[in-house]
């Protein structure tokens, strides 16, 4: 198993835009024209209008079997929220509410696990062809760092979400048995 890491991130996308009116409430009491921006991986440069954006990077996948019929999987998405400071006496309260905000939504226990898109197994009975989807069983936000920029026109929060998946497999006990891939499954031949 390995979960593609743009998949995740759009399960991550669905969680944000699941809770967005949240955020946008946070983020209307300090600037009142200003809406979130989602991005997969980071951009080099943003206009000015697409503040606060929050982008979203892949950092890291391990993968190991826990037994014979199941792999466990972490996966790591480096997360920035960047936000336009144009007060200066509330920049600080400014980033940390709104990242406070998406945090909780984030380390909310119902959004700690969710559908990974795209992402599915099957068995490997062929009088079975249904897909089973993947799910992220356990994701979560501990640590945020907070930075400004030189001129202290922007500040940014990154922190890093982590989620585990496991996927169980059917064990049949006579390997061992030659793997390719075939339509994003795993096919004997």
């Amino acid at each position: 198993m390995y979960i593609s890491p743009i998949n995740i991130i759009k399960g991550l996308h669905g969680v944000i835009e699941a809770n967005r009116e949240q955020i946008e409430r946070v983020i209307k009491h300090y600037r009142s024209d200003d809406t979130l921006h989602l991005f997969d991986g980071l951009r080099k440069t943003l206009p000015m209008s697409a503040y606060p954006s929050l982008e979203f990077e892949p950092s890291s996948a391990s993968v190991e079997w826990t037994h014979t019929s199941a792999q466990t999987g972490e996966y790591q998405i480096e997360c920035y929220l960047t936000v336009r400071n144009s007060d200066e006496e509330y920049s600080a309260e400014y980033i940390s509410e709104v990242t406070r905000s998406i945090l909780k939504i984030l380390n909310y226990p119902d959004n700690m696990c969710f559908q990974i898109p795209n992402e599915y197994y099957q068995t490997d009975d062929p009088s079975n062809p249904d897909k089973y989807p993947i799910w992220i069983q356990f994701g979560n936000v501990s640590s945020v760092n907070y930075r400004n920029t030189i001129d202290g026109s922007l500040t940014v929060a990154m922190f890093t979400w982590s989620g585990r998946v496991l996927e169980y497999f059917e064990y049949n006990g006579d390997g061992p048995h030659t793997i390719t891939w075939k339509d994003d499954r795993l096919i004997e031949s």
